[in-house]
């Protein structure tokens, strides 16, 4: 019995030893790991050297976790490269260099290696059979090598950073005996992430240095291009400088033309070769620059000449030849998606553009874009400016003429002496006049409306005909004056157009006035409306003054004149045209202008789509008769704080038979209505204290309109369309602009009075 207790102590006490010296082993198994962990961190984070400091990583893990570590990392290409391979014996160090020079892996075969790389996970062999020998060593070469060094066994871990593969870390057994398993993977992954955060703090170093080093250059050359606002200029300077950044052989500046694609030399930076100086074009798809233009990216090539890609004319290749620069880098420059030029830089035949120079390059070209625009926007604003300048002198002269005329008649009006011809004449004067100032401030009502996209149509079906014969009955006088001739060539059936009726008019309207002014006397005037599928096609010829073909292309730009000069023969703002261009735009129709010359005369073609088959021709807009309607037994509260329009508007209203209150102010108007019962409310809007929205709106809110909701009337001087919107919005039943015609201000009070 005691026997038996000893041998069962004596085989516990085994055990606890067993145990004791394996937790022991165990301990400084970890503590070794620890250890080299550490000192692994520390070299690592010795050098932003990455190749250098893996060499010395793999040197490190041999022997102590390998006989052969070998490190590969992957290249913006996708290529493996071999950076480190370190053995365990010294005396292997020439056949380990001949496997890291020779023999790469092969990205997309079947090596460990690739296999890692594209799965992301580690691999492992604890026995290596000839089979899996083939698959890493394809090359006899290379199996001769294996089988010198005795592979054995393997295990290769990815190297991950960021969620990015880099490379690989292999450790192989060649000699040694020592077998891989699964549970040495988690302390080489170890090993393996932390050379990978190396690798990538490396490269995000290396790349942080080129881009530093070419914002600083390109700061620089930024800094001396923004100082020059001419583009030639611009030019000169970006080849000048990039030249002498990069080292190169020649620079040469092409600008492209937007429409045919063609490239003509600006400027150019050293050694060209004959037929390549300022001036010279290509044509579109010539050679690399006509390439970099179509594919809209940069393109290089060590030779020109030998590079299939690229098209050469027989004279272009000759020309080329005699070039000394063969090797190009062609980089576009684009401005909001339009290719505006092309640096071409130069140097000798088989040079290969480092990717740092094309970077380097690609922000030369970004800064040239940068100064390009701005010197185009620079010329821009110098011509907007003298435009403005030269609109405005035209528009003071335009306003003060006719107020001349105007105020000068009616001071001899108000003498009393002047005779019933002459009164009747100043009167005739003073009513074309204000129709003339009316028509200037809604030309530039309608320009304010076009800028700010807020002009719209009333879209239906129009005879085209007909309009065009009340516009002719409206310039009709115009051209007796003159004593033009007006031929008609309109074919009723040609019709209808789908157009908004009032500025169908204003378009024919505004063509007639235009070929009146500039035909002379006894001169002739054309004009068609004739059907050409899918379209109505209406024309305005004349045999007037004609229009230089320098300026036919800025014919329809707002505020442009041929003649802007205080010598001109021709008023007006230089609006009309404009106006009409862009309402045929509105309509989803074209006009176009053509002219022999200076003294040959002009015609103006527009085409307007036809209405849907199904939709009803609308009336055609009729020659006004004016006519007051009867405004007999209707009583009309008028607020209008300005004496003259208030008299005015009274005059007019009393003489069609209605009673008027007057009020010249919010204030007033509510006082008069405790008092008196109006069936129509007429109201200016500006007004000092309380304007018009505040009257209307307390007249609502305080029933004085006694529940029957009184119908009301804006009449204003502010006429854009938000101030309509703003006054139907507030309650008001109709918007007038002011100055409105007698007749239609009476007809609107009708209407509302419901007579």
């Amino acid at each position: 019995m005691k026997l038996r207790s000893y041998l069962a102590r004596l085989v516990l006490g085994r055990e606890l030893a067993a145990r004791e010296q394996a937790a022991r082993a165990e301990a400084e198994a970890a503590r070794e790991q620890s250890a080299l962990l550490a000192e692994t961190s520390t070299l690592l984070a010795s050098s932003l050297e990455y190749e250098t400091t893996l060499a010395r990583l793999a040197g490190l893990l041999v022997p102590r976790l390998a006989d052969l570590c070998i490190v590969d990392v992957v290249d913006d290409g996708g290529e493996i490269r071999r950076v480190a391979a370190a053995h365990a014996e010294p005396e292997r160090a020439a056949l380990v260099r001949e496997l890291q020079d020779r023999f790469r892996p092969d990205p997309h075969g079947e090596h460990p290696v690739a296999r890692a790389l594209r799965s992301g996970a580690p691999q492992v062999a604890g026995d290596i059979s000839s089979k899996a020998l083939d698959v890493i060593a394809p090359d006899p070469a290379h199996r001769d090598i294996a089988r010198a060094l005795d592979y054995t066994s393997y295990l290769v871990v990815p190297l991950v950073a960021r969620g990015r593969t880099l490379g690989t870390l292999s450790l192989l057994s060649a000699g040694s005996g020592r077998r891989y398993a699964a549970g040495d993977v988690p302390f080489v992954e170890d090993i393996g992430r932390r050379a990978a955060v190396a690798i990538d703090n490396a490269r995000l170093f290396r790349d942080s240095e080129t881009r530093r080093r070419a914002a600083q250059t390109l700061t620089e050359v930024g800094r001396f291009l923004n100082q020059a606002l001419e583009p030639d200029v611009v030019a000169q300077r970006i080849t000048d400088s990039v030249r002498a950044l990069l080292g190169l052989g020649t620079s040469v500046f092409y600008r492209v033309d937007p429409e045919s694609l063609d490239c003509t030399v600006v400027a150019v930076s050293g050694a060209i070769a004959p037929g390549l100086e300022p001036g010279t074009t290509l044509p579109a798809g010539t050679a690399t620059v006509g390439f970099a233009v179509a594919e809209r990216k940069p393109v290089t090539t060590p030779d020109v000449l030998a590079d299939g890609r690229f098209t050469l004319t027989p004279a272009f290749r000759a020309q080329l030849e005699r070039q000394p620069y063969r090797s190009v880098l062609a980089l576009p420059l684009l401005s909001h998606d339009h290719v505006i030029g092309v640096l071409a830089l130069g140097d000798r035949a088989r040079r290969q553009f480092h990717p740092d120079e094309i970077v380097l390059a690609q922000g030369v070209a970004e800064q040239a874009t940068l100064a390009l625009e701005n010197a185009r926007l620079y010329a821009e604003a110098r011509q907007a400016n003298r435009a403005k300048d030269e609109f405005l002198a035209t528009l003071s002269h335009e306003l003060r003429t006719p107020l001349t005329a105007m105020l000068g008649w009616v001071r001899m009006l108000q003498t009393g002496t002047l005779e019933p011809a002459l009164a009747t004449r100043a009167l005739e004067v003073i009513d074309r006049n204000t129709k003339l100032q009316a028509q200037l401030i809604d030309d530039l009502l309608d320009v304010s409306r076009i800028i700010t996209g807020k002009l719209v149509l009333d879209l239906r079906a129009v005879d085209v005909a007909a309009v065009v014969e009340a516009a002719l009955d409206t310039v009709a006088p115009g051209a007796q004056t003159k004593s033009l001739a007006i031929v008609r060539r309109l074919d009723a059936t040609a019709g209808p157009a789908w157009a908004d009726p009032h500025r169908l008019q204003q378009i024919v309207w505004n063509l007639l006035a235009n070929a009146i002014k500039f035909t002379p006397a006894g001169g002739t005037i054309t004009v068609t409306v004739e059907r050409l599928d899918p379209h109505v096609a209406i024309a305005v010829s004349d045999t007037g003054a004609g229009i230089a073909a320098d300026f036919l292309p800025h014919l329809f730009e707002r505020f442009r004149q041929a003649d802007s000069t205080s010598t001109r023969l021709h008023g007006g703002l230089g609006l009309g045209l404009a106006i009409v261009r862009h309402l045929v735009t509105l309509h989803r129709g074209r006009v176009e202008a053509e002219s022999p010359g200076a003294g040959a005369g002009a015609t103006f073609r527009v085409r307007l789509p036809l209405a849907p088959v199904r939709a009803a021709a609308a009336p055609s807009i009729p020659s006004g008769v004016e006519r007051f309607p009867p405004l007999a037994g209707v009583r009309v509260l008028l607020v209008e704080d300005e004496p003259d329009a208030r008299d005015l508007v009274t005059a007019v209203l009393v003489q069609s038979g209605a009673e008027v209150v007057v009020a010249a102010s919010a204030a007033e108007a509510l006082d008069a209505l405790a008092h008196a019962r109006p069936h129509v409310l007429v109201s200016d809007i500006s007004m000092p204290g309380e304007d018009g929205y505040a009257l209307l709106r307390r007249v609502r809110e305080l029933g004085l309109d006694r529940g029957a909701r009184l119908p009301a009337v804006a009449l204003t001087a502010y006429a854009r369309a938000e101030d309509r919107a703003r006054a139907l919005a507030v309650g008001f039943q109709v918007h007038v602009p002011k100055p409105v015609e007698p007749a239609e201000l009476v007809e609107v009070v009708a209407r509302l009075a419901g007579r």
